[in-house]
């Protein structure tokens, strides 16, 4: 599967065949994104309560003795000393306890048992904080696997944890390459479509109670679609015919493997396939602002700029601060950017001009760091704002304007 990298091969003369084209637009969160503060690693060492481990290890161990290591008791006693070490900020140690104590409701509760979802959102966090993603990745779809995975009946419940599901599986595709990928990719995309068949058709048995779903699974969808769009090299070929993609040149169509396959007619379509989802959405919940913004938003992204700008302006009357200033895209859906995922993060301030057409000019970077480093991100930085494409401002008429865009950013690598 050829997947887009971080330097593009040289230009060369070429004709589009039938096959879409990606964009060249760079999703706003993949490289970089927003820095939250919140999200900062977690210093383990840094701790003002007193933790001794011996003691608890032995108050654990004499329990065990004395009701079997299976009794439900002892999860309680495990449940208490995860918690105190997680306040402490021993995160292997919590992992460790919490661990034991999923174990032991699992073979007194069942597999499948409720009476561990807490636990498992509490070593979730923890492996978000240790940056652990495979570990993160395994705790998400067993949490989903707990409540039904998506399986019918839809309960508000299942919805909800559908979304939190594919919120995670998306943030770990944004922080990652894609390399070997491409199953995984497939699969996730497969199973939010069968979300969708479920949740937003014509003949959906209860539309109203599963409306916010279908706009919630609709959304996650759409961001899938951007990081696809952005990942995925598009099929082209030369003046000869013969195939290549925007980096090196495809083997023999018989020679790939059928996911690579999948892969690319996936690209091929994902233009109509996500303007479809929405447009479906919309039949579910006519007129609901966020998925009409959300549909101009992609338009705009893929250079349908006077469709986008019509829908613009009649949202700018009811919800002018939405345009009071350039937005990077995607912003609705938002692509998650947390730093304790990637392998280095750096944390820059960019100021710069967006102008109508919703691109950047006068890039200025600033940062903490030495000479050398500095000059390294600050060509990162802007060669990554170039690859992204803004919703503009808009003036006091209702209509785009060059505006200043000054934030905080997180490069990550």
């Amino acid at each position: 599967m050829i997947f887009r990298s971080l330097f593009y091969a040289s230009a060369f003369i070429a004709s589009y065949g039938s096959s879409a084209i990606a964009t060249e637009q760079r999703p706003f969160g993949v490289g970089i994104g927003y820095f939250n503060q919140a999200l900062a690693p977690v210093n383990k060492n840094a701790t003002d309560e007193p933790l001794d481990h011996t003691a608890r290890v032995n108050t654990i161990s004499a329990l065990e003795a004395e009701i079997g290591p299976y009794h439900p008791k002892l999860s309680e006693a495990l449940l208490e000393a995860a918690e105190q070490a997680l306040r402490a900020g021993w995160l292997d140690e919590a992992n460790g306890l919490f661990s034991q104590a999923l174990h032991n409701k699992r073979i007194n509760e069942g597999l499948y048992s409720e009476g561990q979802l807490q636990i498992v959102q509490k070593l979730a966090t923890i492996l978000r904080m240790q940056g652990d993603r495979a570990g993160l990745r395994d705790r998400a779809d067993y949490y989903y696997r707990i409540l039904g995975a998506g399986k019918p009946p839809l309960t508000e419940q299942k919805l909800v944890a559908a979304d939190q599901w594919l919120d995670v599986r998306t943030e770990l595709l944004v922080s990652s390459g894609w390399q070997e990928s491409e199953r995984d990719v497939i699969d996730l995309y497969e199973h939010a479509e069968d979300l969708l068949s479920a949740t937003c058709s014509a003949d959906t048995p209860d539309r109203q109670q599963t409306g916010d779903g279908c706009k919630a699974i609709s959304l996650r969808f759409l961001a899938l679609g951007y990081l696809i769009d952005w990942h995925v090299e598009p099929l082209i070929q030369n003046e000869f015919g013969t195939r290549y993609s925007g980096q090196a040149r495809y083997s023999r169509e018989w020679d790939r493997h059928p996911s690579t396959q999948r892969m690319e007619t996936i690209e091929r379509g994902i233009d109509l396939t996500m303007r479809r989802v929405i447009d479906q959405a919309l039949v579910m919940m006519p007129e609901d602002p966020e998925l009409r913004l959300a549909r101009a938003d992609w338009d705009w992204f893929n250079g349908r700029n006077a469709r986008a700008l019509i829908e613009y302006r009649v949202l700018y009357r009811d919800f002018p601060d939405w345009f009071a200033a350039p937005h990077p895209l995607p912003q609705h859906p938002r692509l998650s950017t947390d730093p304790r995922l990637a392998e280095k993060v750096d944390t820059v301030f960019v100021r710069c001009r967006i102008g109508t057409s919703g691109r950047a000019s006068d890039v200025t970077v600033a940062d903490e760091e030495s000479v050398e480093a500095v000059q390294g991100t600050v060509t990162r930085v802007k060669r990554r704002l170039r690859e992204i494409k803004f919703r503009p401002a808009f003036d006091a008429g209702g209509e785009p304007v060059e505006a200043l865009f000054a934030k905080e950013l997180a490069l990550l690598r």
